[in-house]
């Protein structure tokens, strides 16, 4: 239940990028339910790929529209991975960056599916929804931005998430 055009509104990016997450949350859980082998440090994976990602957002001379937008789509693959594991949650670096939302954001992560349960759309879009939602108030939290759509096909990143929070 992917939109067939992409909007580029604020909503848009966090729900396209809940898609990735949920996609690759479900898979990999199907493959630990079969206890398929994992050869990849998922939760160390993602710690180098956040603390990265936070080291570009984090600097005053970066574009951090630019970098968010090319890169949040694989830092979500990456947590997708990790949460498949029952370690996420005691990554350090998941904690140093996680914010106050992090406890939330791993409980709606656990409550996905694994991809060979049967699923209907609106429980996956339900699931979407959910994670959209935690995606942008731990990207608020963690980068002090917000992302919002002033007019159709524009997106603007604006700084001091604490002083314009919703």
């Amino acid at each position: 239940m992917r939109p067939t055009r992409p909007l580029a509104t604020d909503a848009a990016f966090w729900l396209s990028n809940a898609w990735k997450l949920l996609d690759e949350l479900r898979v990999e859980r199907a493959l630990y339910a079969v206890d398929w082998p994992q050869d990849i440090d998922f939760v160390g994976e993602l710690e180098r790929n956040l603390d990265d990602f936070m080291s570009v957002v984090k600097d005053p001379s970066a574009d951090v529209a630019g970098f968010t937008t090319r890169r949040m789509n694989g830092l979500c693959d990456r947590l997708g991975h990790a949460a498949a594991t029952s370690r996420l949650g005691y990554s350090p670096v998941w904690n140093r960056y996680g914010g106050t939302c992090r406890h939330e954001f791993l409980e709606v992560l656990r409550d996905v599916p694994h991809a060979g349960t049967r699923s209907t759309t609106g429980e996956l879009a339900d699931h979407a929804d959910r994670i959209a939602h935690c995606l942008e108030h731990w990207y608020g939290e963690a980068t002090g931005y917000r992302i919002e759509s002033p007019a159709p096909g524009s997106l603007l990143f604006v700084a001091d998430w604490a002083a314009t929070e919703r």
